[in-house]
């Protein structure tokens, strides 16, 4: 797949605020959405080096793992030792267990399950949690065991249906998404199945089923792209990742029944749902549209 400045871009983009928000600069309060970021792109990534080699038969399940392991391995378990070691001589004996328990987890790309079953992504004490950020990876990871696979089936036997499978499939996550969050947000935000929806935007972006704008439009959408992932990443918060549509779909009924302060309540969370999804189809429009876009670019070589 041929090499993307401007994706470099998006990628300097997600981790520069979500290196902020852990560090709790209040200004980037949104900063955790470069988490999403990395999902969409991950999923256009994958999509578009499986396909490209699927189209020309040069393809193998082997081939995509052993690559796989050579990209993520060395540097994951740099970080672990490291990791380790500073746990080994800072954390008190009740702190290294629950440690050493999440580093088992993590080895085995289990680690979102793990932290889903003993710490809230946001709540206090978190960041005292070295390697809570794995359980992106291990979602990832998760994804990459089964996707693979079935996108090279679909496309060798049923090539026409690939663009209906992927989004059957980006629906079904997302309505799943939609379901489980007002029972268990905490859940909903470390499962795979509630987020597999978001690799598969950026599958479906890969396979250049998106309009394709050409000139001048093309960098005014990739720049409104960008736009909308900068506003995310300053105006979300904690809230907002507890407010997204299953939480409207649940209190919208409410207005027909009861007005003043808890309508506008509903309203508002009505707003937090539009952000989040506007914010992904806006990263997929960027995706879209961006290539060699100067705003991304700039920024790559400014991060540089």
């Amino acid at each position: 797949m041929q090499y993307r400045a401007d994706i470099d871009g998006l990628r300097a983009i997600a981790v520069i605020p979500v290196i902020l928000f852990h560090a709790q600069i209040p200004l980037f309060s949104g900063g955790f959405v470069g988490v999403d970021v990395f999902f969409v792109i991950s999923g256009y990534l994958i999509t578009g080096l499986i396909l490209a080699e699927a189209r020309n038969n040069q393809y193998t399940i082997w081939g995509f793992y052993r690559r796989r392991i050579r990209r993520i391995l060395p540097a994951l378990f740099a970080v672990l030792i490291a990791s380790s070691i500073l746990a080994w001589h800072i954390l008190l004996p009740e702190d290294f267990r629950n440690y050493a328990n999440s580093l088992i987890a993590t080895i085995s790309f289990a680690s979102n399950v793990f932290f889903m079953r003993h710490l809230d992504y946001f709540a206090t004490g978190a960041e005292f949690a070295p390697l809570l950020h794995t359980w992106s990876l291990a979602i990832e990871e998760q994804f990459y065991i089964v996707y693979p696979v079935a996108l090279w089936l679909i496309f060798r036997y049923l090539k026409h249906r690939l663009v209906h499978f992927l989004t059957i499939t980006l629906l079904l996550s997302f309505g799943f998404s939609v379901w489980l969050t007002p029972a268990n947000p905490t859940v909903s935000f470390y499962l795979l199945p509630s987020r597999a929806w978001e690799l598969l935007l950026g599958a479906i972006v890969a396979m250049g089923t998106l309009p394709r704008l050409k000139s001048t439009w093309r960098e005014l959408a990739a720049i409104l792209g960008l736009g909308m992932i900068v506003w995310g990443i300053f105006s979300f918060s904690a809230l907002t990742m507890h407010r997204v549509c299953s939480t409207t779909l649940y209190r919208t009924q409410l207005c027909g029944n009861k007005r003043g302060n808890r309508c506008r309540e509903d309203i508002a969370d009505q707003s937090h749902c539009r952000g989040r999804i506007d914010f992904l189809l806006a990263l997929s429009l960027a995706l879209a549209n961006a290539r060699d876009c100067p705003a991304l670019l700039c920024f790559r070589a400014s991060a540089n």
